[in-house]
């Protein structure tokens, strides 16, 4: 098993995950849910820059009580 590092980290609270493709795929949404479940992150965004015209922005909040 590898070692996650997010491409960013806002205040020790938040993971960013920073995407450049032409869209989003259903992986890539799995992999970012799994990468937060995974940390001791409880919120993240997944940001993606190749959407033509935009960029296409996801939060995902994982709630659920974590083991201390």
């Amino acid at each position: 098993m590898g070692v996650y590092i997010p491409d960013q980290v806002v205040e020790n609270k938040v993971i960013i995950e920073i995407k450049v493709k032409p869209f989003l795929t259903k992986q890539d949404i799995q992999q970012f849910w799994n990468y937060l479940k995974g940390s001791e992150y409880k919120v993240g965004y997944l940001v993606n820059f190749g959407k033509a015209g935009g960029v296409e922005i996801i939060r995902k909040v994982y709630n659920t009580a974590r083991d201390k």
